[in-house]
């Protein structure tokens, strides 16, 4: 069930931006460099859960403490559920 969901989301991702890829380098963690296509990947391979993509990648743990990037990597959660 996750893993197709998690296809899916992916399927969305690529379009809900209208097909641009560049995106996938865009830096949504500051403190941690990390890209969104990184957290996009995570998501692609079943990690579903905040507190999963942020035990992998130390995102939100920063200076910082995810005021920006949560948010971000939230939204990308939340298009699996769409």
């Amino acid at each position: 069930m996750y893993k197709s969901s998690a296809r899916a989301y992916v399927q969305r991702a690529q379009y809900s931006i209208g097909g641009v890829r560049d995106m996938d380098e865009t830096i949504i963690c500051r403190c941690s460099d990390v890209t969104l296509g990184r957290v996009r990947e995570l998501i692609s391979q079943g990690y579903t859960s905040m507190d999963e993509i942020k035990r992998i990648t130390r995102l939100g743990m920063g200076p910082c403490q995810g005021k920006t990037c949560s948010l971000l990597v939230m939204r990308e959660l939340s298009l699996i559920h769409i």
